[in-house]
């Protein structure tokens, strides 16, 4: 969720040059509140899975591509009713100088780290925008699934065979790929009127991460917007892809994390100073969103310190 979003890099269309730092292919593997350090792209050829970064969720089918960004929490949930398969590449968006200290950091020790603070904070990446107002969307449908699979299988294979110069015959396509999701957004952007003026969406957030620790009315945000109130949710969801009670929701689990991790409050304050007046539906919220009842979530963190 953009209220989340950590430090970020603008960079122009002729500064990109991604470089590789894993590829493959995952079947039906859930996993729950991950961080990684680096930009990773998920293209989803087949079945179904539900994907949750930072308390938004998003229904994941067949030609969905999904951009996760360095630290954020994130969990894929496969539904197994439907076998899932997934092709992933890790990269970063421009060459750096600690490309090789990263590297040996992470076959050293884990890859991803979940619930707590990933360590070596220095080496985690900078979520990246690019020019003219362009930002990857956490999950996109393409247009042309096939060129996607294709991509994605070529970039995959050459990473398992590591040939003499794979890295850069799969930086091309990684740039094909990229240079096709730019183009996807920006002809969207363009024929949305919607987008091109300031988002109602973007007025709530910042509502919300200011007031999130008490009651908000629906009357509230549309004084803000100037949107009927009865329209509020309609218009969140059309913008971001996210019902306006989950993404409340999720925002408040966040900051009750936050103080679960930072603080020696009890239980019941941690609720009440993250926005919820119910202790009950507290601890049940945030053992679905992280997987663990507010007490062990507080005492995995502090040994993860």
């Amino acid at each position: 969720m953009e209220g989340y979003r950590m430090a970020e890099t603008t960079l122009k269309f002729m500064e990109l040059c991604p470089c590789i730092r894993r590829a493959g292919n995952q079947r039906h593997h859930s996993f729950r509140n991950r961080k990684i350090y680096d930009h990773e792209l998920l293209y989803c050829m087949k079945g179904r899975m539900k994907l949750i970064i930072d308390g938004s969720e998003y229904m994941v089918t067949p030609g969905s591509l999904c951009m996760i960004k360095p630290d954020r929490f994130h969990s894929i949930l496969f539904d197994e009713d439907h076998s899932g398969d997934v092709y992933w590449i890790h990269f970063d968006f421009i060459y750096r100088n600690d490309m090789e200290t990263l590297s040996q950091f992470l076959a050293s020790s884990n890859y991803v780290m979940t619930l707590g603070e990933l360590p070596c904070r220095n080496l985690i990446r900078d979520d990246v925008s690019l020019e003219n107002g362009i930002y990857f969307p956490d999950v996109m449908q393409v247009k042309d699934p096939m060129f996607m699979e294709d991509s994605f299988q070529m970039i995959v294979s050459l990473y398992n065979c590591h040939l003499p110069l794979w890295q850069l015959t799969a930086r091309s396509i990684l740039l094909s790929i990229l240079r096709n999701m730019i183009e996807q957004i920006s002809e969207s952007e363009n024929s949305n009127p919607s987008r091109r003026r300031i988002r109602y969406s973007d007025i709530i957030k910042n509502y919300i991460s200011a007031n999130y620790f008490r009651k908000i009315r629906l009357e509230e945000l549309a004084r803000e917007t100037g949107i009927r109130s009865n329209y509020i949710g309609k218009v969140f969801k059309e913008e971001t892809g996210t019902r306006l009670v989950a993404y409340l929701n999720g925002y408040r689990l966040y900051q009750a994390k936050k103080l679960l991790e930072e603080t020696d409050l009890t239980i019941e304050d941690v609720s009440e100073m993250a926005g919820f007046n119910d202790i009950y539906y507290f601890s049940k919220s945030i053992k679905k969103m992280y997987g663990y009842s507010p007490t062990e979530l507080r005492r995995i963190c502090l040994k993860s310190r």
